[in-house]
């Protein structure tokens, strides 16, 4: 389907660009709506198919493919639920920060203009005042008042450098962690599948492909682990307490769970690596006891006729106990 990307786009940082990512994942959401009528139709079809099936037809196959496209068709949903909840979060966020940033700058404009009022009436106050001492107060608490709104643009400076770089923190752990976690749940529901191991010797060598390939994926994702790790504690500075405990909890959850995939990843390898040495083992034997036998009917096959001579008879004799 074309309009899968819209599912890999990364999530807008922009108040435009968010709400047109917004408009295409509606749209995707309705296209959907006629796809799952179809897959609906495919699963009933596949339910009938299986009911119906004779005494002794197998129809494994069938339900594994029913399973997968279930599989399939459920992480999609998920996925797309997920994402749009995140640029929905990501738009509020935005939207809130746009809102109180406008707020304040138009405070901080009022103010510049209360302060510069406030300068230049100190000024004529300054030239009309003859008393030194009281001049040099006057000046003084004019500058006091300067610096503290200087100090105070600044501060605001900052805290909104410090509130943009959460956006986009929480932002990047959003993505990171939102499509790892559906990487764990698909990679968890692989790795069940390949703890039933085949005996066919060629089915045997499928699973041995799809395992590699787990496992360069299982690999593969070491970055995107790193990339929270390192993340978490940056993000956690930016937030609050309450927040920092949750989202470092969570990233806990997800390393163990990575962890977990990895063990077991492992352990499904070296079990393959044994199926397959035993099943080379037991067709290294059934071969060569079919040369036996193929030799022993052979041998057998010759002595059909038994001779009257008693020198060939001892041949024989000799064979048969060979035999």
């Amino acid at each position: 389907m074309k309009n899968v990307s819209t599912l890999k786009e990364p999530v807008r940082t922009e108040l435009n660009d968010l709400r047109a990512q917004q408009e295409r994942l509606r749209a995707f959401h309705e296209t959907l709506r006629s796809t799952g009528q179809k897959y609906a139709a495919v699963v009933e079809r596949c339910d009938k198919l299986v009911n119906s099936a004779e005494e002794g037809v197998s129809t494994v196959t069938l339900d594994e493919e029913k399973c997968r496209l279930t599989d399939e068709w459920d992480a999609l949903n998920k996925q797309l639920a997920d994402r749009e909840q995140q640029v929905c979060i990501a738009l509020q966020e935005l939207g809130s920060y746009t809102d109180a940033y406008s707020a304040l700058s138009i405070w901080l404009q009022d103010t510049e203009e209360s302060i510069d009022g406030f300068k230049a009436m100190i000024d004529k106050v300054v030239e009309l005042t003859t008393d030194n001492s009281k001049r040099e107060t006057l000046k003084d608490q004019a500058k006091k008042i300067a610096q503290r709104y200087a100090a105070l643009v600044e501060n605001a400076h900052n805290r909104r450098s410090h509130l943009h770089e959460a956006i986009v923190m929480t932002e990047d752990w959003a993505e990171l962690s939102g499509a790892f976690k559906t990487w764990l749940e698909a990679t968890e529901r692989d790795l069940h599948l390949l703890g039933k191991i085949p005996t066919d010797e060629e089915k045997f060598h499928q699973q041995i492909q799809i395992y590699q390939k787990l496992q360069d994926s299982i690999d593969s994702k070491q970055s995107d682990v790193e990339k929270m790790v390192h993340l978490c504690p940056l993000l956690a500075e930016l937030t609050s307490d309450e927040e920092a405990t949750e989202i470092d909890a969570v990233l806990k959850k997800y390393l163990t769970r990575y962890e977990n995939l990895g063990a077991r990843a492992a352990e499904c390898g070296s079990l393959l690596q044994q199926m397959g040495e035993e099943i080379a083992n037991f067709f290294e034997r059934m071969n060569a006891l079919g040369e036996w036998l193929d030799k022993m009917e052979n041998e057998v096959y010759k002595m059909d006729a038994v001779s009257v001579y008693p020198n060939e008879l001892g041949d024989q004799s000799t064979v048969l106990a060979e035999v």
